[in-house]
């Protein structure tokens, strides 16, 4: 699903590391985004996977952790 354009990149410039962007790169990467809906507890991506992606976060927190060989993080 693709966004509003003008509403995500209102969205994202609030973010002072995006609003730094020159405005034709901010515009690109907002026309080539996908909105992922992730659920509380679901894995975005793997310890060893490769990314594929930029990320952004809109709405809500994202956990980065590394679980040790004790299994903890």
């Amino acid at each position: 699903m693709t966004h509003g354009m003008p509403a995500l990149l209102e969205a994202l410039t609030v973010n002072a590391w995006f609003a730094a962007l020159p405005q034709d790169l901010r515009v690109r990467m907002v026309a080539g985004s996908i909105r992922l809906h992730l659920q509380s507890g679901e894995t975005l991506l793997r310890r060893g996977g490769t990314p594929d992606a930029w990320y952004g976060v809109l709405r809500g927190v994202v956990r980065v952790s590394i679980l040790g060989k004790d299994g903890r993080s």
